[in-house]
């Protein structure tokens, strides 16, 4: 019995990428455009942190109700708007650097010095009063990402994540200031359920 080769085709960074494996070889290979050639050691480190970053995704979606109180009281009158959008991605940025941190210790200094690198751009901005308050929300943001791979998998953080909902539905409807997002988190709280 012959074995068929498996290719199929993968966009990443705006890369388009062949991934090629052969029955008889213990090895897959990724064939890109600039055609290189990428063992299957190396592509597991990119599927398994596209993976933790759809789960810090999933995180950021059962945890939004806290985010976007944080969005309304501090961005209006406070923070310019893409500081707070920007977070998300300081978090792919943890998960992207958990191999290079693999003890706990080293995850909250990695953590400290992404929050104090970050409050030192937001200084660099020109406000001066929240760049406290950005360094710690950017520190854990990283750390929520270094930390993904511990919790993926676990159903009891989305179980805490489906009472948030409802009592934000609550609380949303009864804050004047938070109802005109009540909206968002009714969709939002279906998708958890």
């Amino acid at each position: 019995m012959r074995g068929r080769i498996l290719c199929y085709c993968l966009e990443l960074h705006g890369y388009a990428m062949l991934f090629i494996k052969h029955p008889f070889d213990e090895y897959a290979m990724v064939l890109t455009m600039e055609g290189i050639l990428v063992r299957n050691e190396d592509t597991a480190y990119i599927i398994k942190t596209l993976k933790l970053c759809l789960s810090c995704l999933g995180e950021m979606v059962v945890l939004m109700p806290l985010y976007l109180v944080g969005i309304i009281l501090l961005s209006p009158q406070y923070l310019p708007f893409s500081w707070l959008v920007i977070l998300p991605f300081v978090s792919f940025l943890g998960v992207a650097i958990l191999s290079y941190v693999p003890v706990l210790w080293k995850k909250l200094g990695a953590a400290a010095l992404i929050g104090a690198v970050s409050a030192v751009v937001f200084l660099g901005s020109g406000a001066v009063g929240f760049s406290p308050l950005i360094g710690l929300c950017a520190a854990l943001f990283a750390l929520q990402g270094m930390t993904a791979a511990d919790r993926s998998g676990e159903s009891k953080f989305y179980w805490y994540g489906v009472a948030l909902y409802f009592v934000a539905g609550i609380v949303y409807s009864k804050v004047a200031l938070l109802r005109g997002e009540l909206g968002l988190i009714t969709w939002l709280g279906q998708d958890v359920w």
